[in-house]
């Protein structure tokens, strides 16, 4: 195939996946036939592109974009493989993520045609062997999808490698330490034979998006962006991708989609943009949130009872909100709320203050827990505000790991 020609369009590649994986009724559907599906063994499996459970910006279009490209490569080759991308949330839930709802609008894609975690019936496909899995913007499955272990051939991911799926994933694992996942992905596209014919401006505009949002708008006060990011951006300008004088701008409108929750309760706040754990039997969430907790219980003065009602849904041993926010005069914060069952978010508590989070306990209006309830609760301001939930969740995990 030359350079530069398109052999398919993304908004086509969407419907197809569509089609594919039988959101017209059918879940859990397999491609019929030898070499009609997505493994590049071509047997007949279907290849879903995966981000993490929060599937926040960077994973929703990280798996958009590289399943694509998976598939214009395979086409390039000849293959008859098949990819699609998977967003991993209800389908409902796409609705809390302005941010994600106002760039796939902008870049003219369909939401309807992209399928949905609960548009497909990936434990019938996994016990038919059907499917294989390359994860984006994770390298570690989280507990209710551990299923799909055995399913992972590749991983495109900017966090700690934790070393999973060794003997599956091979050579096929482009794991960096970068600002965003989005910048693995653009590099590796761009450097791709079929690059030409994958970036076109719309997906330039996406990727370029994600990797402003990820570091901060290339704020070095934030400790955030490598020369990769700065690689990408570049290149993707070249592409028809957000020019450089217009960094600013567009970062700020994101911000604004994103952080736009005032018709949100706090138990779609807290499902939003949310990672789960689970270490030593402990399971536990982070949820990330866009308020300061003083207007949070402004809002809503039966906060602890979300929590409550939270951790009961997703049997949690305890949740955490990681707020972040710019107060009145422009300074960039954050805070954290624990709330759980005492014995294991009080040794959460202790461990975490002496840790270099810089924690220093907060007054929110809310009291505090009786000295015999069963549930406690903590909250605090976050003195390093470079930390975010990529450096906290290993931390959680040591420190639940050596309890």
């Amino acid at each position: 195939m030359a350079s530069g020609r398109r052999v398919l369009s993304l908004s086509t590649f969407l419907k197809k996946a569509r089609q594919t994986v039988g959101l017209s009724g059918i879940h859990g559907a397999r491609a019929h036939g030898p070499g009609a599906g997505g493994s590049e063994l071509g047997d007949g499996r279907m290849t879903f592109v995966m981000g993490n459970q929060a599937s926040d910006l960077d994973s929703m279009v990280c798996c958009v974009v590289y399943s694509f490209f998976l598939q214009v490569r395979a086409l390039s080759k000849g293959s008859r493989c098949r990819y699609s991308p998977l967003i991993n949330i209800p389908r409902k839930h796409f609705r809390l993520r302005g941010d994600a709802s106002e760039a796939f609008a902008q870049a003219n894609i369909d939401v309807d045609s992209i399928p949905f975690l609960d548009d497909v019936d990936l434990k019938q496909m996994a016990e038919s062997k059907s499917i294989e899995m390359v994860l984006v913007d994770h390298n570690k499955l989280s507990a209710s999808q551990g299923f799909l272990s055995p399913h992972v051939v590749s991983i495109v991911d900017h966090h700690v490698d934790e070393k999973e799926y060794l003997s599956t994933t091979a050579s096929r694992r482009n794991i960096h330490a970068t600002g965003s996942c989005a910048t693995l992905v653009a590099l590796e596209i761009l450097s791709s034979s079929v690059g030409s014919s994958v970036v076109c401006p719309e997906i330039a505009y996406l990727l370029s998006s994600v990797i402003l949002v990820d570091t901060c708008n290339l704020d070095p006060k934030m400790n955030k962006t490598t020369q990769k990011d700065l690689d990408a951006l570049a290149l993707l300008e070249k592409k028809g991708g957000v020019l450089k004088k217009d960094y600013s701008k567009l970062f700020n409108k994101i911000l604004n989609d994103r952080n736009d929750i005032s018709n949100l309760s706090s138990e779609e706040l807290l499902i939003k943009d949310t990672k789960f754990g689970l270490v030593n039997g402990l399971h536990f969430a982070i949820a990330g949130v866009g308020l300061d907790l003083r207007a949070w219980v402004f809002r809503d003065d039966k906060l602890i009872d979300a929590f409550q009602s939270f951790r009961k849904q997703h049997k949690l041993q305890f949740a955490m909100a990681m707020t972040v926010f710019t107060d009145s005069k422009g300074i960039f914060r954050r805070e954290m709320m624990i709330v759980g069952s005492p014995s294991v978010t009080k040794h959460v508590e202790k461990s975490l203050l002496a840790s270099d989070l810089k924690l220093s306990p907060i007054s929110i209006g809310i009291g505090a827990p009786e000295k015999e309830s069963e549930v406690y609760w903590c909250t605090f301001e976050q003195g390093n505000v470079k930390a975010s939930r990529k450096q906290l969740m290993p931390l959680l995990k040591s420190i639940l790991t050596h309890r």
